[in-house]
């Protein structure tokens, strides 16, 4: 029927979506925190969350550094 339909197509493949209820965790593993950075520096981070990892979006003060880093290892280049 239309309903049956209607009703799948809002369905994800695999059944439904599973509730995400936690938040995202991130920790920048390098440089590290208080250590004074020059020149070109790797960023790294670990990322962690109960449903899964979209990607990880690396800023400095609010400004974004690269691109969106979508599978790990999760880095980024900063020319300071």
């Amino acid at each position: 029927s239309a309903e049956e339909i209607a009703r799948d197509m809002r369905t994800p493949i695999g059944g439904a979506a599973r509730s995400d209820g936690e938040a995202p965790h991130v920790d920048i593993d390098a440089p590290a925190g208080g250590e004074v950075v020059w020149d070109v520096v790797t960023v790294t981070a670990t990322a962690t969350d109960d449903v899964g990892v979209a990607g990880v979006r690396f800023s400095v003060d609010g400004q974004p550094i690269g691109t969106e880093v979508v599978a790990p290892p999760y880095w980024v280049t900063w020319d300071t």
